[in-house]
């Protein structure tokens, strides 16, 4: 087996540096765990030196050399502890150290990963999906494991300061990318990167529509979208999308009953459509992980903007109850907005207590597990068509967006034109 990824002058350098500085030592704690030194004399000096730390007691030769006692030969003596204080030749930014002694556990730790599944699929042991799902979870783990994201104040004020700057230069431009609603704008600012958002309705409200007509808007002005679509295939997904971009009715091109008029339009809209950065993924049975995975390639190459999921209940997640599962999946959305410097919009089903209202307008406390999904979601905004409920409804033609959390603007609702033939939502002017 060839030699696997090390770098023992990093490792001794690093402890070197707390030899010299005892205070450097918290960074280093809290971002290498023991296990990411990959000699074990060194592990147990670190571990020694961790124990010292948190006893307040200082770290030197002479302390490491009574704490060690015994073990002190084995991890080369006091000439061994001596030659430390000089390993890292002058040069103390701990922070090169840690990054080079994590990438090499990082990579032993694919290794070792990757010996394992290659045992398991050799023995059988498991299927091909459960091995190809312990790989994807692992690599996720060993690319999400928590960092050091301690900061001075002096680099946050220079960063926010430049962040502020730019955001003046927009004068009065949005700051985040255009939903293409004018009122969604004013409420939200525009699609910000880092959030998850939740919109939420009853089944046939339009859901499914009004993300479709989102994402279109956005990728229309040159944004990057992926759509998740774990309930409809990509064909019923694009249906929908000829339908209100070509303005030909849905039910004819659902039975392919298209005129000759129609089809010269759907011509035009398929060649506009093409050059668009629109990625559409209908894989059911999909996990958080997966999509993830899939985001981050089109992030890299595509500097991927904004996804779409319909809908978050149809997320495979593994936990003893659905209480759990959901809260696994909307954190890990979160994290993977924040993670990736992405929008994340998800579709979300609210409980029939809507229905035993006479006021039928969704309430946060009517999303499925309201409070996981209402905790994280950093705006959550609710879809209702008061003609659902109400034939002789004065609102015919209109979707009203009621926005009932948002952590970085303001809350209230304003109302679209619904167009169902075209499965279409439109500004009202």
């Amino acid at each position: 087996m060839n030699k696997l990824p090390q770098n023992l002058q990093a490792e001794a350098g690093s402890l070197g540096i707390i030899l010299n500085n005892n205070s450097k030592i918290s960074q280093v704690i809290s971002s290498l765990k023991i296990e990411d030194f990959y000699s074990t004399r060194h592990q147990f000096i670190f571990r020694t030196m961790c124990d010292l730390y948190k006893n307040d007691i200082e770290i030197s030769v002479l302390t490491l050399s009574d704490r060690i006692g015994n073990g002190l030969k084995d991890v080369g003596g006091v000439t061994y502890l001596s030659k430390l204080l000089s390993s890292f030749m002058g040069y103390e930014d701990i922070n090169s150290y840690i990054k080079i002694i994590k990438e090499k556990a990082r990579l032993r730790k694919i290794i070792i990963m990757s010996y394992n599944a290659q045992k398991m699929a050799y023995s059988e042991e498991k299927t091909s999906k459960n091995i190809a799902d312990m790989v994807e979870q692992g690599l996720y783990n060993i690319y999400t494991e928590k960092e050091n994201k301690m900061a001075h104040i002096s680099d946050i004020v220079e960063d926010s300061f430049k962040k502020l700057e730019d955001n003046y230069g927009k004068k009065g431009e949005l700051l985040g990318i255009s939903t293409g609603y004018k009122e969604l704008n004013i409420a939200t600012g525009g699609m910000q990167k880092g959030e998850f958002i939740i919109v939420a309705a009853r089944p046939s409200m339009g859901k499914t529509a009004f993300g479709l007509n989102l994402i279109m808007n956005i990728v229309k002005n040159n944004g990057s979208a992926a759509v998740f679509s774990i309930e409809m295939s990509k064909f019923q997904i694009m249906q929908r999308i000829f339908s209100f971009t070509a303005l030909i009715p849905y039910q004819n091109i659902r039975k392919a009953s298209i005129n000759d008029k129609e089809w010269v339009e759907l011509a035009k809209c398929s060649s506009a459509l093409g050059d668009k950065n629109l990625f559409i993924d209908d894989t059911s049975d999909i996990t958080v992980s997966e999509i993830r995975a899939k985001c981050k390639a089109l992030k890299l190459k595509y500097n991927l903007d904004v996804v779409l999921i319909d809908y978050i209940g149809l997320i495979n997640a593994k936990a003893e109850n659905r209480q759990q599962e959901i809260s696994t999946i909307t954190r890990e959305l979160k994290n993977m907005a924040k993670d990736l410097d992405i929008t994340v919009i998800a579709l979300s089903q609210l409980n029939r207590a809507v229905e035993q209202r006479a006021d039928h307008r969704p309430m946060l406390s009517d999303l499925r597990e309201s409070g996981l999904i209402e905790q994280d979601g950093d705006v959550v905004m609710f879809l209702y068509r008061d003609e659902y409920y109400n034939m002789d409804s004065k609102d015919r033609g209109k979707l009203e967006c009621i926005v009932a959390k948002n952590r970085n603007g303001r809350v209230g609702s304003f109302k679209m034109g619904w167009i169902p033939q075209y499965q279409r939502v439109v500004q009202l002017v």
